[in-house]
């Protein structure tokens, strides 16, 4: 991707976040997806606070942010009856059937994501592999037995929820980026992806990032 136009989407949408992963590839080989391990979150404080009452709050069902209202949108198409929904996550209108096979793909890429700054932030992401990954496969086979769509939907509300929540809109500051074909690693810090071809990295800045993370994160060589 070119990074000035990276660097673009950066500054709209201010602070790095995971669903951004689905766009980065490795400068060098085109290697996707690439490896991620979280080192710190933008507001420490708030987004451990947040994501310790993802957790919490998940089996009554009450996972949104104060004063929020869903993200989750959906209806019936007047023209086919289809039902449509979208989220943050994914913005254009899909049948639902097409959109839980997207929400699944995207639970996958998480796959290559850790977090090393929070024991509660990677309980969230196992959490989500599993149980709301397995919540999600459940629906796409209701869907197949004929089970109303706006029944389906209620039951998995808060998984949808808790997912466009933790992709969309928890804000990371320091993360390490691993191509898994040429092993490079490329920083996040400030908020920005650092994905640079070699010519044009700063030893003195990637010294002074390992420096500073190296007992939270085992720099490939």
């Amino acid at each position: 991707m070119n990074n000035l136009f990276l660097f673009g989407i950066l500054y709209i949408f201010e602070l790095m976040k995971l669903w951004l992963l689905e766009i980065l590839a490795c400068p060098i080989d085109k290697s996707y997806p690439l490896e991620f391990t979280i080192l710190s979150w933008n507001d420490p404080e708030s987004t451990h606070s947040k994501i310790k009452n993802l957790l919490l709050n998940y089996p009554s069902g009450n996972v949104l942010f104060e004063e929020m209202s869903s993200p989750i949108h959906y209806e019936q198409s007047d023209s086919t009856g289809e039902w449509i929904i979208s989220d943050d996550l994914i913005i254009k209108p899909f049948p639902f059937e097409q959109y839980i096979q997207q929400l699944l793909e995207k639970i996958k890429e998480l796959e290559v994501v850790h977090d090393a700054g929070l024991k509660e932030g990677e309980e969230l992401l196992n959490f989500i592999r599993s149980e709301i990954k397995t919540k999600l496969e459940d629906a796409f086979k209701k869907i197949k037995q004929k089970i109303e769509i706006p029944a389906i939907i209620k039951t998995i509300l808060p998984d949808l929820e808790l997912l466009n929540l933790y992709k969309y809109h928890l804000e990371i500051e320091d993360a390490v980026i691993v191509c898994p074909k040429c092993h490079r690693w490329f920083p996040v810090f400030d908020a920005i992806p650092q994905l640079l071809p070699d010519a044009l990295r700063k030893s003195e800045e990637d010294d002074l990032f390992k420096k500073k993370w190296n007992h939270q994160f085992e720099f490939p060589n």
